[in-house]
């Protein structure tokens, strides 16, 4: 594993079983900063693990027109950094569903998504638990690359991403102490190869206990 490239900060990842079938499945979130790489790397380790299963939190966003969003007037935008633009019951019965199911190929569980450690239940069945940082510049910077909806991508960024991410990362790393944080500016095919490195010494372990 190359350091610098994860920083280990405890190698206990600790799962919580929730039927009698959690057991059989390894399950794997990845979280972290916006446009920090974790999609990208998530897609790569899924492809790697035939059989495997990907539920992305961005899957379960509200419909833009749902009332329950948080509307900014100023920006002619929505607050979309908020975990009430999610529907987090889905996500989790949609978990659920995977979890209470028997997988004779790989029972690898892979989860994506910025605000995933908010959610205790869906922490509580982690087994490996990764966070993704990238500094403030080169995610305002990816930032503006990738969205071309939003009206006002800078005030936005400023006001909204930037402040919500850092609230998530204190939540995130003072209520995980296991957490594994990954650097999102590294190669991606380092950062992927790292993480697979991590989940195969993990089946590993468990076939042989």
């Amino acid at each position: 594993m190359s350091a610098g490239r994860l920083l280990l900060l405890a190698l206990v990842c600790v799962g919580a079983s929730v039927t009698t079938t959690v057991s059989d499945w390894l399950v794997v979130c990845v979280s972290g900063i916006t446009c920090g790489g974790k999609s990208t790397a998530t897609r790569s380790i899924h492809l790697k693990f035939p059989g495997s299963v990907l539920l992305r939190q961005d899957d379960y966003y509200l419909a833009d027109d749902d009332p329950r969003h948080e509307q900014l007037p100023e920006l002619g935008w929505r607050n979309r950094e908020l975990m009430t633009s999610i529907d987090m019951s889905r996500m989790r019965n949609d978990i659920q569903l995977v979890l209470n199911r028997k997988n004779a190929t790989m029972p690898l569980l892979l989860l994506d998504g910025f605000q995933l450690y908010y959610d205790h239940h869906v922490t509580s069945l982690c087994h490996i638990k990764l966070f993704f940082l990238l500094s403030k510049d080169a995610c305002k910077g990816r930032r503006r690359r990738r969205n071309r909806r939003i009206p006002d991508i800078d005030r936005y960024f400023e006001g909204y991403v930037w402040p919500a991410y850092l609230r998530y990362r204190e939540a995130a790393l003072g209520g995980n102490p296991d957490v594994v944080l990954v650097d999102g500016g590294a190669d991606n095919t380092t950062i992927v190869e790292d993480i697979c490195a991590r989940i195969r010494q993990r089946i590993q372990t468990r076939r042989l206990s």
